[in-house]
């Protein structure tokens, strides 16, 4: 169980103050306490061993991140090109028959639209941890992929 201090010495005056103060009563420097699980976590951030990359937040008790996940490029072509393939051809039909054309463009829009959603919901779901420090609670939707930062933070 990770035990909270109360009370840290001031980085640049060496007073005692409370880990909550914004700022040291005796000289004015800013508070810059984190926990030491934490900046031990930044100091080996880069060689966690996760295997995609991922960005993070962090206050003095809590730290969060989530990966930076993107749909590739290959598929945005994809869904563009499959646009244009319903497109063009309810766009023709259009021409000839003018009731067809409105019916079809809504179609192939919502056919499109459909499919970014699909490919979004596939590809680009960010996995996410935080661990509070304060509570000793640590939630992530892939305990799986996010072990080595779990394993830096609770032990």
């Amino acid at each position: 169980m990770t035990v909270k201090p109360s009370l840290v010495p001031c980085r640049t005056c060496g007073r005692e103050i409370s880990i909550e103060a914004a700022t040291c009563p005796s000289c004015g420097a800013p508070n810059k306490w984190i926990h030491p699980k934490i900046e031990h976590f930044l100091t080996v951030k880069d060689s966690t061993g996760v295997t995609q990359p991922f960005t993070f937040n962090y206050e003095k008790l809590k730290i969060s991140g989530k990966t930076e996940k993107k749909v590739p490029r290959w598929i945005l072509w994809i869904s563009i090109l499959l646009f244009l393939l319903l497109f063009i051809p309810i766009a023709l039909l259009g021409t000839v028959g003018l009731a067809f054309g409105p019916i079809g463009l809504v179609a192939a829009v919502v056919v499109a639209l459909v499919f970014r959603f699909i490919v979004q919901a596939v590809f680009a779901k960010n996995k996410t941890f935080s661990m509070d420090f304060q509570s000793n609670s640590w939630i992530s939707n892939d305990d799986e992929f996010w072990r080595p930062v779990k394993a830096l933070l609770t032990e």
